[in-house]
Formats: structure tokens, C-alpha cells, sequence
């Protein structure tokens, strides 16, 4: 149901990232990945400024086996004041 909600809420007001984030979330716990980071590229394209967004979606794309892409979108977490992204960042991205 959540997906749902997310999606009813994104029909309403299409501009409202927090409703792309949860609905990413919702497609990461059903394994729908690509779903995943196509809604939080989307978040990230309304609101640049969202550190979860950026987190989350590097933990999508380590999970897709994109170490690279996951160490890109952390450091600018980080950057954006995220600490677990800035410890992940230390401990995986060289």
C-alpha cells in the first residue's frame, strides 16, 4: 500500500521529493532497485539538497553491484552534512 500512497500523493502534487524517497524505500524492500533510484534520482532532481536521497540512493546502486556510483552519491551526502554517508565513504570509497 505504501507505493500506492507515494504514487497518489506524487499524482497530486508532483514537485514533493519526501513522496519519491518513501516510495523508493518501499520499492527497496521489494527489491525493485532500478524503480528504487529512478524515484530517488527524481527526489534528488526536485530537491539537490536532500542528504537521505543521495544516501539512499548510493545504497541502491551498492546493491546493484555499482560501487562507484554508491561512493559518488555518499560523498556528496556527506557533503550535504550526512555523517553515516561520510563514515561509509571512509570505510569503501578510495
Amino acid at each position: 500500500g505504501a507505493i500506492a500512497d507515494c504514487s497518489q500523493a506524487i499524482a497530486i502534487n508532483s514537485r514533493v521529493a519526501p513522496a519519491y524517497i518513501n516510495r523508493a524505500i518501499a520499492k527497496h524492500n521489494l527489491g525493485d532497485y532500478q524503480g528504487e533510484i529512478a524515484d530517488l534520482s527524481k527526489a534528488i532532481s526536485i530537491n539537490p539538497q536532500s542528504p537521505n536521497a543521495y544516501r539512499n540512493r548510493g545504497i541502491s546502486y551498492e546493491v546493484a553491484g555499482d560501487l562507484i556510483g554508491a561512493c559518488m552519491d555518499w560523498r556528496t551526502a556527506a557533503s550535504l552534512g550526512d555523517a553515516d554517508a561520510a563514515e561509509w565513504v571512509r570505510k569503501q570509497c578510495q
